[in-house]
């Protein structure tokens, strides 16, 4: 392998050894793949994109708790790192614990109350796995700052927590506003669409919907919006 003699070369580079974990992983080769990151990580500790990269590779071979410790013990050594923590989180979202992707944005905001992003991603998982009131209280409280905002992605999940929260007429402006910023996100037309069919605007959800499925992309909620545009042209 190529990177060996790099490796040769350069003994005490962890990028090398990284990429040369990430070449095997994409062989299928994990056990030497994971070797490879370990050597990485004892090269520069604290650096997170082995942690990353070791995660990856264990969750690819199905061993979901070994790249649960990865990640852990990457934010831990990398004093947080942001990507880290977010990969954490959506792979206890995706192996089905939500309550603890959940957990790991909760105490990623006690650390940094300010984080847009974190706060973001906690009410979308808020609303998207519970419906009892302090859930959604709560996802309201860490998103009224996004009212206001400039980004897309955060007017929508303003938008989605006031729809989940049966506040339709609001989530509708809320909504058309992100769309308007963001006119190539299909999820956020069917955000939209929902909210408008709540509101009684049938025509202008149906619109919205045919927006969200044309391009053909995949996205949370997609077979909902197949289902529900069916059933609006009956």
């Amino acid at each position: 392998m190529r990177l060996d003699k790099l490796i040769a070369q350069f003994p005490n580079n962890a990028l090398v050894r990284d990429l040369k974990g990430e070449a095997l992983a994409d062989l299928k080769r994990t056990d030497p793949a994971i070797a490879s990151f370990r050597e990485a990580i004892a090269l520069s500790p604290d650096w997170a994109v082995p942690y990353r990269s070791m995660a990856a590779a264990e969750s690819a071979a199905g061993r979901n708790d070994d790249a649960i410790k990865a990640l852990q013990d990457g934010i831990k050594a990398s004093d947080g790192a942001p990507q880290l923590t977010e990969d954490l989180a959506a792979l206890y979202e995706r192996i089905g614990r939500p309550d603890a992707a959940i957990a790991v944005y909760e105490n990623l905001l006690k650390a940094d109350a300010d984080s847009a992003a974190a706060a973001n991603n906690l009410a979308m998982l808020l609303v998207t796995y519970h419906s009892d009131k302090p859930s959604l209280d709560r996802a309201r409280s860490l998103t009224e700052r996004f009212a206001s905002s400039r980004n897309p992605a955060f007017i929508d999940t303003w938008g989605w927590v006031l729809y989940k929260r049966g506040e339709y007429t609001d989530a509708v402006t809320a909504l058309q506003k992100a769309v308007d910023k963001a006119p190539q996100a299909p999820e956020i037309f069917y955000h939209l669409a929902m909210a408008q069919l709540k509101s009684g605007a049938r025509d202008s959800a149906r619109t919205n919907l045919d927006q969200a499925l044309k391009s053909g992309a995949a996205f949370t909620g997609s077979d909902e919006a197949k289902k529900t545009l069916e059933e609006l042209k009956r």
